[in-house]
């Protein structure tokens, strides 16, 4: 039977300043103080009846355009930002993958941590919140689900420490736009499955607009592949894990959501799901 491993599953316009200057010198010369005096009136007020609908435009214009997303994104949207995986190649206490790329400050990053020991602990970095966990005892598989927000100086790797060396997989996820206070409005929890080549994660209910639903599925044995249908997307896999979402635009039911696997296995099923801002 092949090693266990697994891994679980985010313009500023400016208005143009405009200086419009006049010249009269060609209105001088020949033409009488009156005349000249008249001449600059009437050009002046061409000049101020063509230059006040145009400034009014590009106010219109930059008021938009600053109401816009400053990464083109929607308002109100979580967005995934990049997502990073890794594997133990052979037994090893130290789990390490690299930092998703764009991380940025006020990212949201969602880990997922399969190894395969029932009684093994991970040691994992301060600002990591553990959300949920599940241990199946009749394989001696444990599955770990954390969260955290993205610092000003964020390592270019992350590392955990496991208790042993052990077969591991991880996957890191990153978001923008998720609510900083509580970013959750479906907490995170994990089902346990049979064996199947059927992975099915239960219904949940949204409680606000534009959610982001998680789902995380781990293959505790069997060399196999997934497949995923909408509308669920696959956003990260390693060995046999896979992290994936779904976007919800209205509250309520969310309907259970399936994907295959290659090989009839046991496993598990997360779901959570994230609010924006």
């Amino acid at each position: 039977m092949p090693v266990k491993r697994a891994a679980c599953l985010a313009a500023t316009s400016l208005a143009c300043a405009c200086s419009l200057t006049t010249s009269f010198d060609d209105l001088r010369g020949d033409a009488g103080g009156a005349d000249a005096g008249d001449a600059a009136v009437d050009v002046a007020g061409d000049v101020a009846s063509e230059a006040a609908p145009d400034a009014a435009a590009d106010a219109t214009d930059a008021a938009q355009e600053t109401d816009a997303p400053l990464d083109g994104a929607d308002a109100g949207m979580i967005e995934l930002v990049a997502s990073a995986s890794a594997s133990s190649t052979n037994p090893s206490a130290t789990v390490m993958v690299q930092k998703p790329t764009n991380t940025a400050l006020g990212d949201f990053v969602w880990i997922l941590l399969c190894f395969d020991d029932e009684t093994a602990t991970a040691t994992v970095p301060g600002n990591w919140q553990t959300e949920t966990q599940l241990t199946d005892l009749n394989v001696g598989f444990q599955t770990i689900a954390y969260s955290f927000f993205a610092g000003p100086s964020e390592p270019s790797t992350y590392s955990i420490t496991l208790s042993a060396s052990l077969d591991w997989a991880i996957l890191a996820v990153t978001y923008s736009g998720v609510r900083a206070t509580t970013p959750f409005d479906v907490t995170p929890s994990f089902a346990q499955l049979g064996a199947s080549t059927t992975f099915t994660a239960p219904s949940m209910t949204t409680h606000v607009a534009h959610a982001l639903a998680l789902y995380a599925f781990t293959g505790e044995s069997g060399d196999g592949t997934w497949n995923v249908a909408a509308p669920l997307t696959a956003r990260a896999q390693q060995d046999f894990v896979l992290a994936a979402d779904m976007p919800v635009a209205t509250p309520g039911a969310v309907a259970a959501q399936s994907v295959g696997y290659s090989s009839s296995s046991r496993g598990m099923a997360l779901t959570a799901a994230l609010a924006p801002e």
